[in-house]
């Protein structure tokens, strides 16, 4: 969580590949305590090794700001949906999606059209 530089460990090599999610986490979906506790004191305090991380809002994927370009804009959204990420129907797996060679309109904006740096926030389910 306090990774300060950007990684690209996360891109390239696994891009469109699926991924597990550990046992005992699932991605974290947002709840009451979202912009009180998580916005501030997880997503926004630290920096992730990463300057976007993706929580579960219903069937959306918003990307907000980590904390790894310092406190300015730390914890504001990025954007109210990615459509790069997704999970299997049985909540066990994830993908990030590479670049869409039939999309990307010219090797001039090559640099936009790279691996995406998000990573997803999980969160540890609890055992009733």
């Amino acid at each position: 969580k306090d990774d300060k530089e950007i990684g690209m460990d996360m891109v390239k090599a696994f891009d469109d590949s699926w991924i597990d999610i550990p046992y005992g986490w699932k991605p974290y979906q947002v709840c009451k305590d979202f912009e009180r506790v998580i916005l501030p004191e997880v997503i926004g305090a630290h920096a992730w090794g990463t300057d976007m991380l993706l929580v579960r809002r219903g069937s959306k994927w918003p990307g907000w700001k980590t904390g790894i370009q310092g406190t300015s804009g730390a914890g504001k959204r990025l954007c109210s949906h990615v459509d790069w990420f997704e999970i299997d129907v049985s909540g066990r797996k994830c993908v990030f999606r590479g670049e869409d060679t039939q999309r990307t309109p010219s090797k001039k904006l090559d640099p936009f059209w790279r691996s995406w740096g998000g990573r997803v926030l999980l969160e540890k389910i609890s055992q009733q």
